[in-house]
């Protein structure tokens, strides 16, 4: 069953993170048939009701890109760089918050 829950892990991870993630066919033949499409899809239901839907936590980085993009400056390097330039360093000196 770790097999199980380990695979349906990565299904999740994949369809929150890749633009085209690996279909459920992938995963069936990566655990060499040892569980089927449905037993898949059962583990990841329950996998996602007992984490309450809650898969990642809000975060500053996060925001600012979806700031970027809103504001129109998203395909700007410059921005982009001074952004998270600005957040890496609040991350190791606290005296930089202030500029955030």
């Amino acid at each position: 069953r770790l097999q199980l829950v380990g695979i349906t892990a990565l299904l999740v991870a994949s369809k929150y993170q890749e633009i085209y993630p690996p279909e459920l066919d992938d995963f069936v033949q990566i655990c060499d048939d040892a569980y089927s499409h449905e037993e898949i899809l059962r583990m990841e239901e329950l996998m996602l009701n007992t984490l309450s839907f809650n898969v990642t936590a809000p975060s500053s980085l996060g925001f600012a890109q979806r700031w970027l993009k809103v504001v129109g400056q998203s395909h700007l390097l410059e921005s982009k760089c001074i952004i998270e330039f600005l957040l890496e360093s609040s991350l190791s000196d606290f005296h930089m918050i202030q500029y955030l």
